[in-house]
């Protein structure tokens, strides 16, 4: 039933004209054309253009498509970007009105000054400071005796121990302060600038099967604006407890998104009193179940051990075909590696990344990076707004999908 209303809906789009997208300058960049598809590196020219157009919606099974996304995703929902939650610090530690920020603005400028120097020695001068990476070096230097390196270390530097406080006791502290504020910066009241993630409902609708999101957001964004359409986060409606199996098939439920939240969720909370139970509460709230401030994102507990196998199931199953990314910059080197086994599993699969700014850069990087075949990695600068909201219908996705001629054999 489903894949015969896949075939009406591709026949009915191939009745009509091709949308062409808008075509709209990054704004802040020099000699930046405007936004145009892109296969690989290389622009649909005015040649193929007219092709193009005439594509017809691709005929697709389920798990042929899944969604990865970051933090840009949301970007245009109002929820701050790591590297614009530190420009917020370095306001805040400077407000003399702020008296509970300021009073670290001296552990702050030393650690800023440390990272970026780290940065400088190894030959790195444009690097920018983001919040998680500020948290992942509070949360070391927070070891103290415990840190692997500290046995090799002859002293603690003598401008740390002025900044940090009587037994470092200013190191947790701030990094308190800035885990409290996290839930602030994520925590939007108003969703309405949210609305383009509707696009992903109405690509369900399209598509006819299931989609799969793997995110690495905290928000409730999807949560929140697709409220309507029978989401699968792994809670169970009555007990609130989260659970492996609801992710599993089952010819009795009809889910439309399943949505992996890879590093948790504001709305999440381990019940102490019931074993350490993930639950999902009924709003936002502080003290959240957060993966944050650590290198070490890939944890041996539920739910985010089984969401990295499921990501890696799909991604390798071989109905899998295309990897759409949104808004990420893969700064996470282990689910950056799954994806590169992804494409090095098997030519006849691809990887899409959506990014406003400068896509060629992200995946020039992710190639040399982790070895993998550039024609697999496909382009598109386009916002992740523009593009849920404009863009995304199988019809669009048909241009990057691997063709026949694509495999090596």
């Amino acid at each position: 039933m489903r894949q015969s209303n896949v075939r009406k809906a591709a026949k009915k789009a191939a009745k009509k004209p091709a949308k062409k997208a808008a075509k709209k300058p990054v704004a802040g960049s020099r000699a930046v054309k405007p936004a145009e598809p892109t296969n690989g590196s290389q622009p649909v020219t005015s040649q193929n253009e007219e092709a193009l157009g005439e594509n017809t919606a691709p005929e697709l099974t389920e798990n042929n498509v899944m969604f990865l996304i970051g933090a840009g995703c949301s970007a245009a929902a109002g929820i701050k970007m790591a590297n614009q939650m530190v420009e917020d610090i370095e306001q805040f530690v400077k407000d003399k009105d702020k008296k509970d920020w300021q009073k670290f603005s001296k552990l702050y400028y030393y650690l800023k000054s440390a990272i970026l120097y780290s940065d400088g020695i190894g030959g790195n001068f444009k690097t920018t400071l983001n919040v998680e990476r500020l948290v992942v070096v509070l949360t070391e230097l927070g070891k103290k005796e415990q840190n692997i390196a500290y046995p090799f270390i002859g002293n603690w530097n003598t401008r740390l121990m002025e900044v940090a406080g009587k037994g470092f006791e200013d190191i947790e502290s701030f990094q308190d302060l800035i885990k409290k504020q996290l839930f602030d910066w994520i925590n939007i009241g108003d969703f309405s600038g949210a609305e383009y993630y509707s696009g992903f409902g109405r690509f369900k609708r399209e598509f006819g099967y299931p989609i799969r999101i793997f995110s690495f957001n905290y928000d409730l964004c999807i949560e929140t604006v697709l409220k309507d359409l029978n989401l699968e986060l792994g809670f169970d409606p009555k007990t609130k407890g989260w659970l492996y199996s609801n992710f599993e098939p089952n010819s009795d439920k009809d889910i439309d998104i399943y949505l992996y939240k890879l590093h948790g969720s504001i709305d999440w909370e381990r019940a102490t009193n019931k074993g350490n139970v993930l639950e999902k509460r009924t709003g936002p709230g502080s003290g959240a179940e957060l993966i944050f401030g650590t290198d070490a994102k890939l944890t041996s507990t539920d739910p985010y051990l089984y969401y990295v196998f499921e990501f890696r199931k799909y991604s390798l199953s071989e109905d899998c075909k295309l990897i759409i990314v949104i808004g990420y910059s893969f700064g996470d080197d282990y689910m950056n590696k799954l994806v590169a086994q992804a494409l090095s599993a098997s030519q006849q699969r691809n990887v899409l990344i959506i990014d406003k700014f400068n896509p060629d850069k992200l995946k020039q990087i992710f190639v040399s990076k982790y070895g993998v075949n550039g024609d697999q990695v496909k382009i598109w600068q386009r916002s992740a707004d523009d593009f849920l909201r404009d863009d995304l219908s199988l019809k669009f996705i048909a241009d990057y999908l691997p063709s026949s001629d694509e495999s090596p054999f």
